[in-house]
């Protein structure tokens, strides 16, 4: 939340500039959880949502763009739980405050730490 009312939401027409630019220095990587882009050079990482612009995966287009659901519910629409992975977990995870460390749009940090 911090992030979008202080940095706010990074405009997907400038990512779009970004990445026809840099496109030869592009690689697809797959983990667990999601398919990412990382752009090699300097390192941004966008979630595949946010680039293929469909916004509404996540948000309500008829509630102002408000998320679907609460976290991690939301997440977990995707990725997998991590819920009953393991005996003890981090905080942010054991409360579902995914976007506490992550972020659900762009970063510079693999699995888009932030």
């Amino acid at each position: 939340m911090k992030s979008f009312f202080f940095d706010g939401v990074t405009n997907p027409a400038e990512i779009e500039a970004t990445l026809s630019i840099l496109q030869d220095s592009l690689m697809v990587r797959t983990d667990s959880s999601a398919v990412v882009l990382k752009i090699v050079d300097n390192r941004t990482l966008i979630h595949p949502p946010y680039k293929e612009r469909a916004c509404s995966k996540c948000h309500d287009p008829n509630a102002m763009g408000k998320p679907k659901m609460g976290l991690p519910d939301l997440c977990y629409t995707c990725h997998t739980s991590m819920e009953y992975k393991y005996e003890a977990l981090h905080g942010p995870v054991e409360n579902g405050s995914c976007t506490q460390c992550h972020s659900p749009h762009i970063a510079k940090i693999d699995k888009l730490l932030k």
